[in-house]
């Protein structure tokens, strides 16, 4: 297990501030991640940071790195008051955990990337039999396996490769056929690896729901309270 403690935001809150731990994923670009110098980066993090300074004077947020499969768990023992990991919206969560109020990035429309060059992917359909890359528990995810459950004669396997360096490495070894992702983080993913991937034209899925959100432990209302409070101010 990998863990590292952020301490940046401390000096923004109050002495008497009640601090409670956030969980993020250490391997998670765009969103989270460590750089070569060992700092925390991504987008996720950058939300945390100014929602500290928002909340200051009533949470001390101590903001810990760790692998994606122990954050929810976190959340379940206690250990996080809340957690991020790219959580796209799925009903059976929403009944163990509570979602920020909104999400930190519109994701409503989801595309197929492939790489460059090829010509026989371009929908749902196009993907039976093939290979493509996801996260456990993102929307992506349910996307194809909703789709399986819909189309059993044209199966799409998934495969969980750790991060998006290896997730690149196997589409351009033809490991696998594609990656499904929402039209930020496909372009931010493609973008960061050389425009690697050509993207289908048409986008594959649409939700009212869709979107990356925080996730809390239902047992937290008061910080959940706060922390929407910021954040619905930093979306206006």
């Amino acid at each position: 297990t990998t863990t590292a403690t952020a301490d940046t935001t401390a000096s923004t809150a109050s002495a008497d501030a009640k601090k409670v731990k956030v969980g993020i994923s250490a391997e998670n670009k765009p969103y989270s991640y460590m750089n070569e110098n060992e700092e925390y980066e991504g987008y996720e993090y950058a939300i945390l940071c100014e929602v500290q300074n928002r909340i200051g004077d009533q949470y001390n947020m101590d903001i810990v790195m760790d692998e994606w499969t122990n954050l929810l768990v976190g959340i379940d023992t206690g250990n996080y008051a809340a957690a991020g990991g790219s959580f796209g919206y799925k009903e059976e969560r929403a009944e163990k955990y509570s979602y920020s109020a909104v999400p930190i990035v519109n994701a409503d429309k989801f595309y197929i990337g492939y790489l460059k060059g090829r010509t026989d992917i371009t929908d749902m359909a196009s993907l039976a039999g093939k290979t493509v890359a996801t996260t456990p528990g993102l929307l992506a995810e349910t996307i194809v396996l909703d789709w399986n459950a819909a189309h059993p004669d044209e199966e799409i396997h998934l495969e969980y490769p750790d991060g998006y360096e290896t997730i690149s490495a196997g589409i351009k070894n033809g490991l696998y056929d594609a990656y499904i992702a929402s039209s930020i983080e496909m372009l931010n993913f493609n973008a960061q690896y050389d425009n690697f991937m050509d993207v289908s034209k048409d986008s594959v899925y649409q939700s009212d729901n869709g979107g990356i959100y925080f996730l809390f432990s239902k047992n937290e209302t008061d910080f959940q309270t706060a922390f929407d409070t910021a954040l619905a101010e930093m979306k206006e």
